[in-house]
């Protein structure tokens, strides 16, 4: 003991296990220190709950982009389908237009070559009346003058 005192005690009441004033003290010890490990758990579980609610939200989002994106992915692509056709298509009429002004090129080289033949036409066939108009001139005058001469 503290003070040098020596003594004796009965068996009766000497325990191998504490007191129940100690074992109430120290059950009351560890349920603070149970309920201080569990406010904080508690803590935890809301921040964690509150970061899931945001991942959530986040991911909801994403989710909304990405089908967003994959759709304009789509059309996108539809508009690439469609440019590759439309310039087939463009160099096909290119061709068929080249071919198209070759073939009215030709008709007005055509045309102009028969209406110069027809003016030729024309001129021929206006110099044959004129000939002919000499012609008649010619033989009709004499007739009317031999017969005037040969009557006075």
């Amino acid at each position: 003991m503290e003070d040098g005192l020596e003594g004796w005690i009965q068996t009766q009441y000497i325990s191998l296990e504490p007191v129940a004033a100690l074992k109430l003290a120290a059950t009351i010890s560890e349920r603070d220190a149970l309920k201080s490990q569990y406010d904080e758990l508690q803590a935890r579980v809301q921040q964690t709950m509150a970061v899931r609610e945001q991942l959530s939200e986040d991911n909801d989002r994403l989710a909304q982009e990405q089908a967003g994106l994959s759709r304009e992915l789509q059309r996108i692509s539809e508009l690439a389908a469609d440019t590759i056709s439309i310039d087939q298509q463009n160099q096909s009429l290119v061709s068929e237009q080249e071919d198209l002004n070759q073939q009215i090129d030709r008709l007005m080289i055509e045309t102009a070559a028969l209406e110069s033949s027809e003016n030729q036409e024309w001129f021929l066939t206006g110099g044959g009346v004129v000939l002919l108009g000499l012609l008649f001139g010619f033989l009709f005058g004499r007739k009317i003058y031999h017969r005037r001469g040969s009557g006075w």
